[in-house]
């Protein structure tokens, strides 16, 4: 692939004007091109920095996986291997871009960034400063954006100087070692967990560096070092020997606000209070430009969108801020530096014309006759439309040129034009209609000699597409061999000519020029790409902890307790108390004069008297347990001696004999009517679960296993998938859905809301519009006609899922081969919905999703009445969430809100009054006045 397009006269021209160095100007390359065309110019040029430069986080989040693919692609041996596999692409981890973001704050705010955003940062500039042990940093491609390059850092000696480097052998006191290490911003602990951690224990020295993948154990004996071990944070067990380690900073701003000497209120001061932050010595700070060679190359991805990114960030920071540098200063130093630069933009025709600053675009002055001739226009929006370019400098850049007529078209163009993607997923019948014509365009661009070269996320897609292929009529599957013996030997041009590899691309493009089409697994399947989420460099990052996972015996003073026998009441810690004389001996004879005993406060049956306090010995803890209670509610605390808690237990005893009933009524009628036996998984089901983008957690892969086990089994299933929001109980339904409709049956999917609907609806297409199966959405988000005919479509069969509210169990719906039914949220239905749940569990197979079971669906699954699978392990990279409880402030509001703005994130912000509302939302809009706010309320009108 780069070899023709590097050949192309276009992109050759382009290799001559930067080989001397300057800026240049390209338009006419697609957004989804331009990581390609970064990749591309670090092959044209492996030996200089590349330097990507993007408008935000999510554009730069998806550019590094763009060119992370792209160079995989670059640095393997592409062998088309016939005979059934297609071209796959090795992955060293050497071409893994360095990635480079900004901070998610603002320098002035009093909180520092997240520690995987430090380290990020300092690998990058530990890598680029050649001071690095670290296997797999060494790149030469950065991505960044604009604002993490106005953002200053440590300057490279500074840097140096607060890096260490040590190795078995090496002398060093470890109580030294450790001053130094919270001199760099080290947190001392008991035990290490986290990146930017170090604990001392004799002579052992635990520490995380940020830009290490697992702490290192340092074993010392006197001053020497004897060992180094990597370990893994959460078992504390030494996972094998390393010869040396490299320790940065643990930190990076909290440091430089130390080194600058800026006041301890200007973190708290914000750029519209009027305060500034102290001004400091310039030579204190860097930024990435010291870190680069001269033969740096900047590449600009949409320049005017960088530039209004960089003005936005320039109104939100302080004056004469010390961690700030302007996008203007920032370009002349780029230039004065001798640095290269490459403006992309997707509109325009491609030509390679001069960059200008935006002072010389606001004050242009008159070229001679020879410097345009040798420049061409200087003036963009004439160059987006010139036909030719005019004479180029040669390869020294001297001496006579050569002319190159360029048509008035763009190099890269995006594939909307042929495959668009809209927002909503179009009728089965539309998208099959719009999918075969795509295909028909893939073989009419084969037969034009184009190279088509198609990017799959995984092995399963890869296979789906090759049957989608053969399904359209075309005669072989892409990149297979032809089994005729005398076509061995030579390959067809056919088979040369389309190849699919492994890798995750965002969109597709066309190359007229070269001849190049990529395609993605987006345009073949026609859905909007699932941003894969970027790998945290820990494997172990910190996760949010399942709230399954709660320890009775952990009490903390206020919590509230129940008692077996008195009730709920709150713990006030341990007390040790008098005991009886001689009543009470230890256990080796000797009689105890004291005892510590549990304290706990019960509600007092006169308001004017003293709540009572009740002492538990330890010995009898067994009777306290923590209250675990639906919700955030506080329940009133019994009184010593009342009736309401011997009321509230008997009332539970005579709910548990109904539940119990009802339990052997619905077992029985379950074991008296056998139920269908689905059958083993068939092909497609492999194929549907191998092309799940994301990693599986191993309670995830539990839950499927038993799930698919359960329906295909001659019993009617009845199963309770438990887990916590997020953590992936929707893909366990989805896969159980496809095994149904894979086997001929229909499958019901039941919400509480509309939303929910909507949302469920919008993942089970996304995931299967790689098959032929047809998902329906039954809610008031529908039109009676809609309604009428999916209503007509389930009782005929021609709809294989439907997703629905209330309204799917009305007298009006009807099923011609039911076969599984998924409740999300059972707990949200009323009483009168779940009687009918329960005629429909005698007869089909039911799996209920919850994150909150209520205590009878719960207890039916402890008790192994009903079946229930836990998902208790996080998915990947899966971070606490931060919750802070403070007093209204403005200020705080208006800086959490522009903080998750400036990372392309959207802000939920919840008002207790529909009164009031509207004047809320005039607040937020003068705090934010480049904010889009849209209210919605329970009172809307459903138009709305």
């Amino acid at each position: 692939m780069f070899d023709r397009v590097s050949q192309t006269p276009a992109v050759q021209s382009l290799a001559r004007r930067l080989e001397p160095g300057g800026a240049l100007s390209c338009p006419g390359v697609a957004a989804s091109a331009q990581p390609f065309f970064a990749a591309l110019l670090q092959q044209i040029f492996p030996s200089r920095t590349i330097v990507i430069v993007t408008d935000n986080l999510k554009t730069q989040e998806s550019f590094q996986q763009d060119v992370t693919t792209w160079l995989q692609v670059a640095g393997s041996k592409l062998q088309v291997a016939h005979g059934g596999s297609s071209t796959c692409n090795l992955q060293p981890a050497t071409c893994n871009p360095l990635f480079f973001p900004a901070w998610e704050i603002l320098p002035h705010e009093g909180k520092l960034p997240h520690a995987d955003v430090i380290s990020d940062r300092l690998q990058t500039l530990v890598a680029l400063g050649g001071g690095s042990k670290v296997q797999g940093l060494k790149s030469n491609v950065v991505v960044t954006s604009v604002v993490a390059l106005l953002q200053k850092t440590f300057p490279p000696d500074d840097l140096k100087s607060r890096t260490r480097t040590l190795a078995r052998g090496d002398r060093q006191n470890p109580l030294d070692l450790i001053e130094w290490l919270e001199a760099q911003g080290y947190e001392p602990e008991a035990q290490v967990t986290q990146k930017g951690e170090l604990a001392l224990r004799g002579g052992i020295v635990d520490v995380f560096p940020p830009t290490s993948p697992w702490p290192v154990r340092l074993e010392f004996f006197g001053d020497e070092l004897e060992s180094l071990r990597e370990f893994d944070p959460l078992t504390q067990i030494s996972r094998g020997e390393i010869t040396g380690v490299t320790l940065p900073p643990a930190g990076e701003l909290g440091v430089l606000k130390r080194l600058v000497g800026t006041r301890s209120t200007a973190s708290q001061t914000s750029p519209r209070d009027g305060d500034a932050v102290e001004r400091v010595p310039t030579n204190t700070m860097g930024t990435l430009l010291d870190y680069l060679p001269r033969e740096t190359i900047f590449v600009l991805c949409e320049a005017e969108l960088l530039t209004e990114r960089a003005d936005e960030y320039a109104r939100q920071v302080p004056p004469d801020d010390p961690f700030y540098i302007s996008w203007e200063n920032f370009r002349e130093q780029i230039t004065a530096r001798g640095m290269s630069s490459v403006q992309l933009g997707e509109s325009g025709a491609f030509s390679l014309t001069p960059a200008l600053s935006r002072w010389e675009r606001e004050n242009p002055s008159p070229r001679s006759e020879e410097t345009e001739s040798d420049c061409g226009s200087a003036d963009l929006e004439q160059s987006e439309t010139s036909e030719a370019l005019s004479p180029l400098p040669a390869r020294e850049g001297q001496g006579e040129g050569e002319s190159y007529e360029i048509q008035n078209a763009p190099l890269f163009s995006s594939l909307d034009a042929f495959r668009p993607l809209v927002e909503r997923a179009p009728e089965p019948q539309i998208a099959e209609a719009q999918r075969r014509e795509f295909f028909q365009q893939l073989h009419r661009w084969l037969r034009q000699d184009y190279a088509v070269h198609v990017f799959c996320n995984n092995d399963g897609e890869r296979q789906r597409f090759a049957e989608i292929w053969a399904e359209h009529g075309f005669s072989r599957e892409p990149g297979v061999e032809s089994r005729a013996p005398e076509t061995k030997s030579r390959p067809s041009t056919f088979d040369l000519r389309l190849s699919t590899h492994l890798g995750s691309l965002a969109r597709g493009f066309i190359c007229d020029e070269a001849k190049l089409v990529v395609v993605t697994d987006a345009e073949i399947f026609g859905r909007y790409k699932v941003q894969r989420p970027r790998r945290l460099k820990s494997p172990h990052a910190a996760a949010m902890r399942s709230a399954l996972e709660i320890d009775f015996a952990d009490l903390e003073f206020g919590d509230l307790v129940v008692h077996l026998q008195h009730g709920i009441g709150r713990y006030l810690g341990l007390k040790t108390m008098p005991v009886g004389a001689g009543n009470r001996q230890s256990a080796i004879g000797n009689q105890q004069s004291e005892t510590e005993c549990l304290v706990i406060e019960y509600a007092p049956s006169d308001p004017a008297n003293e709540p009572p306090k009740l002492y538990v010995p330890v010995s009898e803890a067994h009777l306290v347990s923590k209250y675990v209670g639906a919700g955030k509610m506080r329940p009133p605390l019994n009184t010593l001696g009342g009736t309401r808690w011997r009321k509230a237990v008997e009332q539970t005893e005579r709910a548990v004999r109904d539940v119990a009933a009802e339990l052997l009524r619905i077992q029985a009628a379950r074991a008296t009517q056998p139920g269908y036996a689905f059958k083993p998984d068939a092909p497609w089901q492999r194929e549907f679960e191998s092309s799940f983008i994301y990693e599986e957690t191993p309670d995830q892969i539990t839950a499927i296993s038993e799930t698919k086990a359960d329906m295909e089994r001659a019993k009617p299933m009845d199963r309770l998938i438990c887990g916590d929001v997020g953590f992936g109980k929707t893909e366990v339904a989805i896969r159980a859905a496809f095994k149904a409709v894979m086997d001929g049956k229909q499958v019901a999917v039941l919400v509480p809301t509309t939303v929910l609907a909507q949302q469920h609806f919008n993942n089970f297409r996304e995931r299967m519009a790689d098959y032929p199966v047809r998902v329906e959405l039954l809610s008031r988000f529908r039109t009676r006609r809609e309604q009428q005919r999916v209503a007509s479509d389930l009782a005929n069969g021609s709809v294989d899922i439907v997703i629905g509210t209330h309204r799917l169990i009305q007298e009006d719906i009807a099923f011609k081969e039911l076969g599984l039914v998924v409740v999300d949220e059972e707990q949200r239905f009323g009483v009168l919905h779940k009687e009918k749940f329960k005629r429909l569990r005698t007869l089909v197979d039911v799996l209920t999703l919850s994150a909150t079971p209520i205590p009878r669906t719960l207890y039916l699954a402890l008790t192994g009445a009903r079946d229930m699978s836990t998902i208790q392990t996080p998915p990947h990279d899966r971070l606490p969430v931060e919750t802070i409880v403070t007093e209204y402030d403005e200020r705080l509001i208006r800086d959490a809100i522009q903080r998750e703005l400036n990372r392309g994130g959207q802000v939920f912000f919840l008002h207790n009054r529909v009164m009031t509302i509207l004047t809320m939302r005039q607040k937020l809009q003068k705090l934010l006045p480049d904010a889009r706010i849209v209210v919605g309320h329970g009172q809307m009108n459903a138009d709305d």
